[in-house]
């Protein structure tokens, strides 16, 4: 996967300072859109943080901000500290997060289509329901993330390390997992149609009910560890002979028929 340096926006670019980003917010402002926040903005140690939280809680404000998003879309974002951040269904289509620490984020039903995240530390974020369609992801850390029910169809995680990811029930056909790291990752339940896996390594990855139809299974290292593969759906699965024989042989201890008379 080729990352370019710097990326190009549709229109030119607005700056921003960190003040009045969260200042925009409280007085109600939502739209962002092709703005440069200020590079190395430290939000989580900003005065109004605490503020940010408070104001974007309560089950009011939740069902404005649905209507109503807080819209970063087609945006740069460089090195901003976000640790801690909640932001209901924030919208970020085409945005450009880089070297940003989203640690310990709660984003409900985020849109981040189309994204490029450059070294962004996700870790124990929870990004449920969210919507990654067509976002690339580039040396960064998914580790501890919550991202059941997320569509990241036709995604691009190339050689990315995936470490404690829950994905289950995720819709991720088309998605390129070409030379990633998985270790305890669950894919149970996930749609993974088309997806490219070949040269990825799998650790304690549960796959269980996943649909892996012409998924690129060829050159998987540590698959017969994969746990699930005897309830996983195959179909036009692409293998080498040494994948063939680990999934056959998962296959071959399954009822497929019950007879009651």
């Amino acid at each position: 996967m080729v990352f370019p340096g710097e990326f190009k926006m549709a229109k030119e670019l607005t700056d921003m300072t960190g003040d009045e980003f969260v200042k925009k917010i409280l007085d109600g402002e939502r739209d962002f859109t092709g703005i440069k926040l200020e590079e190395d903005f430290d939000l989580r140690g900003h005065e109004g943080f605490n503020d940010l939280l408070k104001y974007m809680d309560g089950t009011e404000r939740h069902h404005e901000l649905k209507a109503n998003p807080v819209d970063l879309s087609h945006s740069k974002i460089y090195r901003l500290k976000a640790k801690g951040l909640d932001i209901p269904y924030l919208k970020a289509e085409g945005v450009a997060l880089v070297n940003v620490n989203f640690n310990d984020v709660c984003l409900w039903e985020p849109n981040f289509k189309g994204a490029h995240f450059v070294e962004v530390d996700g870790s124990y974020s929870r990004m449920h329901s969210a919507d990654f369609r067509g976002a690339k992801f580039y040396k960064s850390g998914l580790g501890s993330v919550s991202l059941e029910s997320a569509n990241l169809k036709g995604s691009d995680f190339e050689d990315a390390e995936l470490s404690n990811v829950m994905m289950g029930n995720a819709f991720l056909d088309g998605a390129n997992f070409c030379g990633a790291k998985f270790s305890y990752v669950s894919l149970e339940s996930a749609s993974l149609c088309s997806s490219n896996f070949s040269g990825a390594s799998f650790y304690e990855v549960h796959l269980d009910g996943a649909n892996l139809m012409k998924a690129d299974l060829r050159g998987v290292d540590g698959l017969s560890w994969a746990h699930g593969l005897r309830k996983a759906h195959f179909y036009k699965t692409k293998v080498t002979e040494s994948e063939k024989e680990v999934i056959e042989k998962a296959l071959q201890n399954v009822q497929r028929l019950i007879v009651e008379e």
